[in-house]
Order: C-alpha cells, then structure tokens, then sequence
C-alpha cells in the first residue's frame, strides 16, 4: 500500500509570506494616501469653482451682486476655509443666503494666510459672521461679484494677480508656504471665470 504525502507550508514559510506582505503595505500605504488626498484637493477646487460659477449666474440671471463666502468651521480646520455658501444683495443692500452651505470634503481647506490665498488680504474682500444658518457666528472671507460677473468693487492694479485662494489639507492651512500637493483658483477680476492650476 503506497503512503499518501501531504504537502503543506511550514510555519517559518508561513512567517516570509507575512512579513513580505506587512513591507508592501507599508511602502504602498504612504502612495495611496496621497492620492486620495490628491483626489480631494482635485474634487475640493471643482466644488470651490462650481460655487463661483453660480455666483456668477445667480448675479447676471437675477441683476443681483452676489458673493462666495468661504467659512471656517473650526472642528474641521484650526485656519481655513472648509465650506463655501452664495449671498445675494438685493437692491435695499439686504444679503440672503442663495443656496445651501457647501461642505469641503473631509481633510481639505481653503488656507486663510495671505501669501497663500492672497484673495482674503485685497481690501474690497467681504468679511465677517455668519449671520444665519448652521455655522451662524463662525467668521468667513469671501468675494464679490457684479451681474455682469466682475469682480465688485474692482481690485486695484497691484491686487488684479492677487485673486487667487490655495485648497491644501487642511493640516497645512496655517503655514505661510505652499505645501507640495495643493490646487490653485484663480478668479479672473473681469468676467469672475476661474482657472484651475495643479502642481
């Protein structure tokens, strides 16, 4: 009678196999996660963009000066901006909200520091509270736009390259530099069109 033989993995082969698999996850883990947040910045400009281009359209549609606000929610970013909402103002000077806040996606923010998001530094640049609504109190910056989709008032010369924010992780909102993976939005002072600049 001939004797069946079972091959099998020994413990210590076992053991490589693991010890391999734990090196790739940890050199792939650091890659992942920084396309992910690469995708989130990407997707985090888009909504910011989106947001301006319906400023735009609000104000031109209705006669109506609109404006972006960019708010701080402090649980989300000690420093910057992490949701966005249109006002209006009517022909009274009276401001209402025009649609619901928009919320950045988690981990993203629009950095508050003037060298990186100088937009919030020119001196026309709508500031202050919340009046309304589920973040009344919390502090925003912001920009105005003309129905005819100028920016209101109009920058000053040296201000005119100055329209632009930086969305970063919201980690990094604070510092005074770019950090390597961030999305720039330039916001055209003329007609309030936006371009997109990634590194």
């Amino acid at each position: 009678m001939k004797r069946q033989t079972h091959s099998a993995f020994s413990l210590i082969e076992l053991l490589i196999v693991i010890s391999l698999m734990g090196i790739l996850l940890v050199l792939t883990v650091p890659a992942v996660t920084a396309t992910l947040e690469g995708n989130n910045i990407t997707r985090a400009g888009q909504i910011a963009a989106d947001q301006i281009a319906l400023a735009r359209q609000i104000a031109s549609t209705r006669n109506l000066g609109a404006e972006v606000r960019f708010i701080k929610i402090p649980s989300r970013s000690a420093s910057g901006y992490s949701a966005l909402q249109v006002w209006t103002t009517d022909s009274r000077g009276q401001s209402s909200p025009a649609n619901k806040v928009v919320v950045l996606p988690e981990g993203i923010a629009v950095s508050d520091r003037p060298t990186v998001s100088p937009l919030f530094s020119v001196p026309q640049a709508p500031t202050g509270s919340m009046p309304s609504g589920p973040y009344t109190g919390q502090s925003y910056g912001g920009i105005r736009l003309r129905a005819s989709g100028a920016v209101s008032p109009p920058p000053a010369a040296s201000d005119r390259a100055s329209l632009y924010i930086t969305l970063v992780n919201s980690r990094l909102a604070g510092n005074s530099d770019v950090p390597a993976n961030y999305l720039t939005l330039q916001i055209n002072p003329d007609t309030g069109n936006t371009e997109i600049y990634r590194p």
